[in-house]
């Protein structure tokens, strides 16, 4: 069959669960709270891999809601992050790996700030 262009897929919510559980399980901090800041944010992926922490972290504390700037059509983007988001955006820039890091997914290579869209 071929693919219909224009439409969209969405997962099914057995399947978010299985991919939760299994990035928890491998324990792939950054890949889940990536998984989890996007299923429940619904930004584009330029607009999510150019979080900083600080869009998501005040005080110590992950925001229940956020509101980011979109780059491409300016209007403020409004989301609230589930527990479940929040407590693993928590662990992930608790990290050691996230030491001084201003970006929320920092690029693993040293010349670029934050992963790309296509990492």
């Amino acid at each position: 069959m071929g693919r219909v262009i224009g439409q969209k897929r969405s997962l099914l919510q057995q399947q978010v669960c299985a991919i939760r559980a299994r990035l928890e399980l491998a324990g792939y901090l950054s890949d889940l709270a990536l998984f989890n800041v996007a299923i429940g944010s619904k930004l584009r992926g330029c607009e999510l891999v150019k979080l900083t922490v600080s869009d998501l972290v005040k005080h110590d504390r992950v925001r229940e809601g956020v509101s980011i700037i979109q780059s491409k059509t300016k209007p403020p983007v409004q989301f609230e992050l589930s527990e479940n988001t929040r407590e693993s955006v928590f662990v992930w820039v608790k990290s050691p790996e996230m030491f001084a890091c201003r970006f929320l997914f920092p690029s693993r290579v040293h010349d670029r700030p934050h992963v790309s869209t296509r990492q």
